[in-house]
């Protein structure tokens, strides 16, 4: 039995789709490598912020004593998802950044410093002792809150003391 040769004009009309196909791939990948990259760096408007705004909210911040600040975090009960809890002070913008991993200069109420920091639960309300003893006196502090984008949430003056 002979098998017959395959012809070159047969595959010309397979070749072109496969190109095609293969260049809409490698498009769609440039595409969403960039959308990715980006989107770190596009802010969000306030609209999208405003689900954050409500479910977060900056109770209290008051001296505990001239090298600890204490503030009080409520989040409410359903409330979205987020990865980090970033505190800025004001004069000196010194941030705090609180992501659930282990923390060197900022604890939870109770607890000590270089342990862990866990965000704000859903439905409580948490107690961050910020360690200040490198910094001046501090006069407004921001909270802000990060899923993708990075929401202003709100700022309080800090009280003479708690």
């Amino acid at each position: 039995m002979m098998l017959a040769p395959v012809r070159a004009e047969s595959n010309k009309g397979l070749s072109s789709v496969v190109t095609a196909v293969l260049l809409i791939l490698v498009v769609l990948a440039i595409v969403s490598i960039i959308y990715t990259s980006a989107s770190r760096f596009i802010r969000t408007s306030p609209e999208m912020c405003k689900d954050y705004v409500d479910a977060f909210k900056l109770e209290n911040a008051c001296y505990l004593n001239s090298g600890e600040v204490k503030v009080a975090i409520t989040r409410e009960y359903f409330s979205p998802d987020i990865k980090m809890i970033k505190l800025s002070l004001f004069p000196s913008n010194a941030v705090w950044e609180i992501t659930g991993k282990k923390c060197t200069d900022v604890r939870l109420e109770g607890k000590e410093y270089e342990g862990y920091c866990d965000i704000v639960g859903k439905g409580y309300t948490s107690y961050y002792i910020l360690d200040m003893k490198n910094l001046d006196s501090e006069e407004q502090i921001t909270l802000s809150v990060e899923d993708r984008e990075l929401c202003v949430i709100g700022e309080k003056s800090i009280k003479s003391s708690c």
